[in-house]
């Protein structure tokens, strides 16, 4: 009991610390007029999580608008987050992944993500997302206005997380807590009238 009692402080004080970075980075792309939505972790902490310190995550995964990507990663450089990746990684990323490349800030705090798509456009599972911006969610984190993905989009993504960790990473240590984000989206009561 004890140790379980250590772990979950340690999870409690990393939740806090996830939550601040990322009030402040959702208060720089407010500044700069960049919508975004939540994507996996930090939206199941939101939605589905009663305790985020029960949803461990490394980076923070925010959606945003092809058209504003390259206002919202200026913005949260500013911040003082880069990318450890070469020059050549960063341009390839940038161009043809789901997401742009990772940023950093410092040991310990969460990377961001910004993410262009749910999956990669040169693949059979790419589709139209749209709908997902039309179905958004308005949230709040901390009084700072951002978007959390409807619920059949939240279960939509869980599973393609969960999919795609399969295909690319079999075996992945991640599975059981992706199988649990799932049950959570699909038996949460408060979003049982919104389905």
């Amino acid at each position: 009991l004890a140790i379980l009692e250590q772990r979950y402080r340690r999870q409690v004080a990393l939740a806090e610390r996830r939550r601040s970075t990322l009030e402040e980075v959702l208060r720089a792309l407010a500044a700069d007029g960049v919508e975004a939505i939540l994507l996996k972790g930090a939206a199941l902490a939101e939605t589905v999580y009663v305790d985020p310190a029960l949803r461990p995550m490394g980076d923070l995964d925010l959606l945003i608008p092809e058209t504003q990507l390259d206002v919202a990663e200026r913005a949260v450089r500013a911040l003082g987050f880069e990318s450890p990746a070469p020059h050549e990684v960063q341009e390839a990323t940038r161009d043809h992944h789901r997401h742009y490349p990772r940023l950093i800030r410092s040991r310990g705090e969460p990377a961001i993500e910004l993410h262009r798509h749910l999956v990669r456009a040169d693949t059979p599972l790419f589709f139209d997302i749209g709908g997902l911006w039309s179905r958004a969610r308005e949230a709040r984190v901390d009084g700072v206005r951002t978007h959390v993905p409807a619920p059949g989009d939240l279960l939509l993504h869980a599973c393609l997380a969960f999919f795609l960790d399969r295909y690319f990473f079999y075996p992945s240590f991640a599975a059981r807590g992706e199988l649990h984000d799932i049950a959570l989206v699909v038996s949460d009561r408060r979003l049982e009238s919104s389905w």
